[in-house]
């Protein structure tokens, strides 16, 4: 009976037969919990980091489609221009405005004058 045959179901190693300490068997339970719990952790940090960036990602695509529908508003359309004429002309000082669209602006309303004049010398000129 005190030695009982290593195949019997009476046999316990000398390991086993001396760690009775609880305590420690209790801690590696609570770590082997904790490893889980850490995995678990770490698993939903990455799916919601994920999450976050793929927000942020459509986030920025739409901000620059904003940008670039303003940009087209501006250049095309100019919409930025609140307030203003089309043309390059300022209607309070009846001047032309010192840009490239003013100047262009005053180039094409000159022809008009020209082209103004030589219609009435020609309508004198065939009534008279």
């Amino acid at each position: 009976m005190h030695n009982p045959d290593p195949i019997s179901t009476y046999y316990v190693n000398e390991a086993q037969r001396f760690d009775k300490d609880f305590a420690v068997a209790d801690k590696q339970k609570r770590g082997q919990e904790l490893g889980r719990w850490e995995i678990k952790i770490d698993h939903l940090r990455k799916e919601r980091l994920q999450r976050e960036n793929t927000r942020w990602d459509h986030i920025e695509t739409n901000n620059q489609k904003d940008d670039k529908r303003l940009h087209v508003r501006k250049e095309l359309y100019h919409a930025d221009k609140k307030n203003k004429g089309g043309a390059s002309y300022n209607i309070v000082s009846l001047a032309y405005e010192n840009t490239k669209e003013g100047q262009k602006l005053k180039l094409y309303d000159d022809d008009a004058k020209v082209r103004a004049m030589i219609r009435s010398k020609n309508l004198d000129t065939k009534n008279n």
